[in-house]
């Protein structure tokens, strides 16, 4: 089975910015099957890791998954719908680490 993966993604560090989360992961699907599968494969690893997820949305939506671990929260994005909501700069104070792999 292949390896799924989102694109451009990005670790925003709120913990000085929010009383909510401490931080946003943010990632890039080019098709809605993309979405649901990377986030299929989220909630799957961070059930092994013992994470709960407070709350999901947008499972349906062919632009934007939201999984809510409190302290963490994931966003799924596609690149039209990243491009319009902007979380990256919403949040410009925060700090940006990209994700490599």
């Amino acid at each position: 089975m292949a390896e799924v993966k989102g694109k451009d993604i990005l670790l925003l560090d709120l913990t000085h910015l929010s009383t909510f989360t401490d931080y946003f992961v943010i990632a890039t699907a080019e098709s809605h099957v993309q979405m649901k599968a990377l986030a299929d494969s989220v909630r799957s690893n961070m059930a092994l890791e013992g994470s709960k997820i407070h709350n999901a949305e947008g499972q349906d939506s062919k632009t934007w998954i939201l999984l809510d671990y409190s302290h963490v929260i994931v966003h799924i994005f596609s690149p039209a719908a990243r491009d319009y909501y902007g979380l990256e700069h919403l949040w410009g104070d925060a700090k940006e680490t990209p994700y490599i792999s």
